[in-house]
C-alpha cells in the first residue's frame, strides 16, 4: 500500500477517501503522490483511509459486485461444472490477499 500512496495511483480505495475527507484529512490525501512519504506519513494516510470508511466500502463493492457475477453466470448456459468453476474463480478473484 505505501508504494500506491507514494507513486499516487488513483486507486478506488484512494477516490472513496478523498470524496469522503473533510477537515484534516483533505490536507492528509493531499500529500498522495510524494514519493518522499517515509513510513510515518504512509501509517497516518493509512489511518485516515480508514477514518474515511474507505477500505469496508471497497469491501462491501467487491462483495456486491462479486455476487452479482455468481448470479449472472448461474443463468449461463454452461454445464453444472463449468457454472461452479466461475464461482470458485470469481471467489479466489475478488478475495484473494485474504
Amino acid at each position: 500500500m505505501g508504494d500506491d500512496l507514494r507513486e499516487g495511483k488513483p486507486t478506488p480505495l484512494l477516490a472513496i477517501a478523498r470524496e469522503r475527507a473533510t477537515g484534516a484529512h483533505v490536507a492528509a490525501l493531499a500529500r498522495v503522490g510524494d514519493p518522499q512519504l517515509g513510513p510515518d506519513d504512509i501509517a497516518a494516510l493509512q489511518a485516515v483511509l480508514h477514518a474515511t470508511g474507505a477500505p469496508e466500502e471497497v469491501e462491501r463493492r467487491i462483495a456486491e459486485l462479486t455476487d452479482e457475477a455468481m448470479a449472472a453466470a448461474k443463468e449461463l448456459p454452461l454445464a453444472e461444472e463449468a457454472k461452479s468453476a466461475l464461482a470458485d474463480l470469481a471467489t479466489y478473484v475478488a478475495w484473494r490477499d485474504r
